[in-house]
């Protein structure tokens, strides 16, 4: 399978989007420096507009699809001692050539004190044996701006298998299966953690992993993506893909952000981008 190879500033700049996505404003102070410094301190960032109202909830099933479906979960929390989370579970059924879906988590807690907050973002891509450029990318991106004594958890999680007919239920292999089971099971446990009025976000969290530990057999074909940052003002971070082509030694470094999200997305579950999923 072919793997397309990307500068790292074009990854760079897919990073600021999705921050900027968070925080709700184009003006926001996530931008790359042309100096290439970086700034450690969010304090003088841009303030998201709006907050997010309550949970949300999401699952949707993109039939006789081609390409690139986009999954990005955002959420941000102002209320004081309030857990907020945010979910999307998307199945996407995509028949043609080329295979490049994104799936991003971006959590956002904002000038309050004991603000809890979580975003969820599973995506699983059937996709046709044979296809020649299946290049899926998976971010997660957790940041505190003048946030006190919060917890900010993002986590992507995102499955690419390959099938003989995207749209069959029937005729599945196992993998694909049992991935469509963990997008059910997941999407019940997501329901009542919401339903639970006294679950603490790391409750929540945990509660996210014993239902992916179920499904084990999945792993080979999984990209996960987890951020959490307790931080009063996120640390500027080194912008890399999860579990997306790496970039040639001889092609430049990317411009560092000047003011931006907490933690990096990190290749995973291997440093280095996998040939096929």
């Amino acid at each position: 399978m072919k793997i397309r190879d990307r500068l790292p500033w074009a990854i760079t700049a897919v990073l600021f989007w999705i921050a900027l996505i968070a925080c709700g404003s184009p003006t926001a102070a996530v931008t790359p420096s042309a100096s290439g410094a970086a700034s450690g301190d969010l304090a003088s960032a841009s303030p998201a507009q709006t907050e997010t109202p309550a949970d949300q909830l999401n699952s949707e099933d993109n039939r006789n699809g081609d390409c690139c479906k986009k999954n990005v979960v955002s959420v941000v929390n102002k209320t004081a001692g309030r857990l907020k989370i945010v979910s999307r579970i998307q199945l996407n059924r995509i028949h043609g050539d080329v295979v490049t879906p994104v799936n991003a988590a971006v959590a956002v807690g904002e000038s309050c004190t004991g603000c809890q907050t979580i975003a969820v973002a599973l995506q699983l891509d059937l996709y046709i044996q044979g296809a020649h450029d299946v290049s899926p990318e998976n971010y997660a991106i957790a940041l505190n701006v003048q946030c006190t004594q919060c917890i900010t958890i993002a986590h992507a999680i995102q499955y690419a298998l390959p099938v003989t007919d995207p749209e069959d239920d029937i005729n599945d292999g196992a993998q694909a299966k049992a991935a469509k089971k963990l997008l059910h099971d997941l999407q019940k446990e997501l329901d009542a953690i919401a339903q639970d009025q006294s679950v603490t976000v790391d409750q929540a969290e945990q509660r996210v992993e014993t239902v992916l530990a179920e499904f084990r057999d999945l792993a080979n074909s999984m990209r996960d993506d987890l951020k959490r940052t307790t931080e009063e003002n996120s640390p500027s971070p080194s912008p890399s893909p999860a579990a997306s082509p790496a970039a040639s030694p001889s092609e430049p470094a990317p411009p560092s952000p000047s003011a931006s999200p907490s933690a990096s997305p990190s290749a995973s579950p291997s440093s280095g981008p996998s040939a096929s999923p």
